[in-house]
């Protein structure tokens, strides 16, 4: 058992406010069910390896999304599960294995699919429906499932209730519940450092025939982005040129690590996401308008969602 899992939250059970902390990155919860479906216990790298897997629907996942889950594991979510005692997390070896106390959220984890919520709504409506601060005084344990029955589901809903609509839940299974989005992921190859592509007819050929509202275009990268103009290709090379001219090629400290701090900078002039009107599955765009994604650290592999 690793210092810091001894340390943290171990005089009672996990907080509401910690299983939310948990439960709400997607990526933390995939690294607990491949734990769980692996046995209990491997390394950061065969770990990666599968949350990637999971992510992308690629096996084996690219290269790119390997490392990037690697670091995202090793750097933030693993030390946080440790330091709340659900899983054991050795630095020096890379090795995580989950502990007992992973049992107090996986009544969450078996209910919300179970009964055909979406984790974007439950967590969205418990955190409303809970004040921003609380009474630490006193902590409450989740129900356990056990075998499957309504109680757990129960304990949850009374959480958000009224955020749900659902006041009372019957055992034959949930009411009208609301929506789960629909999302579609593809993959768009890069072929230099700085390149500007028009992706609007993938988002389109993603986007549900009978959607109608909003679709938004979302690129899971650091070094990418999403952004809406014309796509003239004389003008897409203006682009190229005007990221390159508007951020230093080297000079900043992250150079230190890995030597591209400069296409993180042109990322975040761009912004990883845009939301777009759709009707009756088109895109509402202008007459000129194009969706863009913007490379600025290719040659890559770019995963790009579309959820509606």
């Amino acid at each position: 058992m690793s210092e810091s899992a001894g340390s943290a939250s171990a005089n009672g059970a996990l907080e509401e406010g910690e299983i939310h902390d948990v439960l709400r990155n997607g990526r933390r919860r995939l690294a607990i069910r491949s734990l769980r479906e692996g046995e209990g216990e491997m390394n950061v790298r065969e770990l990666s390896e599968e949350v990637a897997a999971r992510e992308t629907g690629e096996d084996p996942p690219p290269r790119d999304k390997r490392q990037s889950v690697y670091v995202s594991l090793h750097q933030t979510h693993l030390p946080k599960l440790d330091d709340l005692g659900i899983v054991d997390y050795d630095n020096d070896s890379k090795r995580v294995a989950l502990r007992d106390r992973v049992r107090e959220i996986e009544v969450y984890m078996e209910v919300v699919p179970q009964y055909g919520l979406s984790w974007g709504g439950v967590l969205l409506r418990t955190r409303i429906a809970r004040p921003a601060h609380h009474d630490c005084g006193s902590r409450r344990r989740p129900g356990h499932l056990g075998s499957r029955d309504d109680r757990g589901f129960r304990r949850l809903l009374r959480r958000v209730d009224g955020g749900l609509g659902v006041s009372r839940v019957q055992s034959a299974g949930p009411r009208h519940l609301p929506a789960t989005p629909r999302m579609t992921t593809f993959t768009v190859d890069t072929d230099r450092r700085l390149h500007v592509l028009d992706i609007t007819d993938r988002v389109e050929a993603a986007v549900p025939e009978d959607a109608n509202g909003t679709v938004t275009v979302f690129v899971r990268h650091t070094t990418a982005g999403i952004a809406v103009n014309e796509a003239e290709s004389r003008l897409l090379g203006d682009f190229e040129a005007f990221l390159a001219d508007a951020v230093d090629d080297d000079g900043w400290d992250h150079d230190q690590l890995d030597g591209n701090a400069d296409s993180h900078l042109r990322a975040l002039l761009v912004g990883a996401s845009e939301t777009l009107p759709v009707s009756d599955g088109t895109l509402d765009l202008g007459t000129w308008q194009s969706v863009l994604l913007v490379e600025c650290d290719g040659p890559r592999s770019r995963t790009v969602d579309v959820r509606v």
